[in-house]
C-alpha cells in the first residue's frame, strides 16, 4: 500500500498484546488472523499501539458511521461532529 511508519491503533488491548507479543498465543479462533496480521506487519515498517476508547472518539465515530452508512448524507453534516471530535481527542 505504500505506507511507512504507520501506527495501528485500537482500543483492544487483548488485542494489542497478542499482535505485539512475540510468543503469545491467542485463541484458536482468531490465531490465523492474528498471525497474519503480524507477518504482513514484519514485511512494512508499522506498529501496533493501544489507545483507550476516550482518546480515540474520532476514529470509533468514523468506523461505527461507515458501517451504518451515514456517510450517505451531506458533507456539511459530518464535517462539524468530525471536527468537533477531532478537537476533543487532540485536547485530552
Amino acid at each position: 500500500m505504500g505506507w511507512s511508519n504507520a501506527i495501528f491503533e485500537t482500543g483492544c488491548q487483548v488485542i494489542i498484546n497478542f499482535l505485539n507479543g512475540p510468543n503469545s498465543v491467542c485463541p484458536w479462533e482468531n490465531r490465523v488472523m492474528v498471525e497474519d496480521i503480524k507477518v504482513w506487519a514484519s514485511t512494512r515498517s508499522s506498529s501496533f499501539s493501544w489507545c483507550c476508547l476516550e482518546k480515540n472518539k474520532t476514529a470509533h465515530w468514523l468506523a461505527s458511521s461507515s458501517l451504518n452508512r451515514s456517510f450517505l448524507c451531506h458533507p456539511s453534516c459530518i464535517l462539524p461532529r468530525l471536527d468537533a471530535l477531532i478537537v476533543r481527542d487532540l485536547s485530552l
